[in-house]
């Protein structure tokens, strides 16, 4: 897939180098600040949508690429790293927009009601999954990312 001569996945995954960070990050605060919790519960579930939207695009336009170079003879271990870590992220990106959106519909905000009424368990259980899976997709988006620019500025290695 290319977008004027130019293969598309380095221009998608930009998409996802900005969203995903900024989706998680919205969703910390979102679920462990209580009193921005009414302001950010949309723009928080709009963002984890979009970034893994984002990362969706890039997993497909990355194999699209990962192909042509492999057919090429262009292929080093930091791709295959590159790709096995991003395969990763595009799951957990995935599992927070989940959490993110069912967090949205659950929590209470100040002496605002949820818009489901749930079990306070269940709420409390969905803030250590959001937590879990944010970090983990700052952490994997980072590596991902590392992983990507070293296949291209370290091919030998």
């Amino acid at each position: 897939m290319e977008f004027h001569g130019i293969p598309l996945h380095p221009l998608v995954v930009h998409a996802a180098v900005v969203f995903t960070p900024l989706a998680a990050l919205a969703a910390l605060v979102f679920v462990l600040v209580a009193r921005w919790r009414e302001l950010l519960r949309w723009p928080a579930a709009v963002l984890v949508v979009v970034a893994a939207g984002s990362c969706w695009a890039a997993r497909i336009t990355g194999r699209n690429l990962f192909a042509k170079l492999t057919a090429q003879g262009l292929h080093n271990k930091w791709l295959n790293i590159h790709q096995q870590r991003a395969n990763v992220l595009v799951w957990l990106v995935l599992g927070l927009a989940v959490v993110v959106v069912l967090a949205a519909l659950t929590m209470p905000a100040g002496d605002r009601l949820a818009r489901l009424q749930v079990s306070p368990v269940l709420v409390l259980g969905l803030q250590v999954a959001v937590v879990a899976v944010a970090v983990a997709s700052l952490v994997y988006v980072y590596l991902t990312g590392d992983a990507g620019a070293r296949s291209l500025w370290a091919p030998t290695s």
